[in-house]
């Protein structure tokens, strides 16, 4: 299967090849990594009488373009103040998610965007065998080289080619298509860090 992505032409075997390469490099980094979001979830849910699902939806929401600690720091601000350090379209995404009826496929409408959609589930469902969180650095580990945040749009065809080799790297070191993702999103980092 190929797959054209900013010019390039994407194959299964070489996205799979260039996920599998950074995979084999790490140590199981993040391979609870979800599990770990889900128990924060749980605990933020329990300190603020939140529901788990919604927890986790208001988490994805304020996901974008912010650090994992930045993140969990801006969901707890919500839920302590229903203010947020976020854009403006992110706080009403939170504030629906607060007024719903706090079922997946109502998050996941309100939500509405490939990533922060598998986010949510990921964070909700940690051991489910369905989505993938493609972000900005689990597309560099696809393509072998990092990318500006210029060139990350996705179709959703794109976007379900990269979840697809996810889950086929996944499969051939079998493990959850998430642990795929969080251990080399882990990875990634690091190596990242170590060439600056």
């Amino acid at each position: 299967m190929k797959q054209k992505f900013n010019g390039e032409i994407c194959t299964t075997t070489k996205t799979v090849n260039n996920i599998l390469r950074v995979y084999d490099q790490s140590d199981g980094d993040g391979f609870y990594w979800y599990r770990e979001a889900n128990e924060f979830a749980e605990k933020l849910g329990e300190e603020y009488k939140v529901s788990d699902w919604k927890v986790a939806g208001i988490i994805a929401a304020f996901s974008p373009l912010k650090s994992w600690e930045l993140n969990k720091i801006i969901a707890a601000q919500f839920l302590a103040t229903g203010k947020a350090s976020h854009t403006a379209v992110m706080v009403k995404k939170a504030k629906d998610i607060m007024e719903s009826d706090g079922q997946v496929t109502t998050i996941c409408d309100i939500l509405n965007g490939n990533k922060i959609v598998n986010f949510f589930l990921n964070i909700a469902q940690p051991v489910d065998l369905g989505g993938v969180t493609i972000d900005r650095h689990a597309i560099s580990i696809a393509v072998g080289k990092v990318l500006p945040d210029s060139k990350m749009r996705m179709s959703k065809n794109q976007y379900e080619f990269f979840v697809n080799a996810y889950k086929i790297a996944a499969f051939k070191r079998d493990v959850l298509p998430n642990q795929m993702q969080s251990v080399t999103w882990v990875k990634w980092k690091e190596m990242k860090k170590q060439n600056n």
